[in-house]
């Protein structure tokens, strides 16, 4: 995996749980 894809991982995994967070 190349550190860019990692950071593309990260930020979805961030983006899903500020929706949740958000949502609720």
């Amino acid at each position: 995996m190349q550190l860019s894809e990692i950071g593309i991982s990260l930020h979805w995994v961030i983006l899903k749980w500020h929706s949740k967070r958000c949502t609720n």
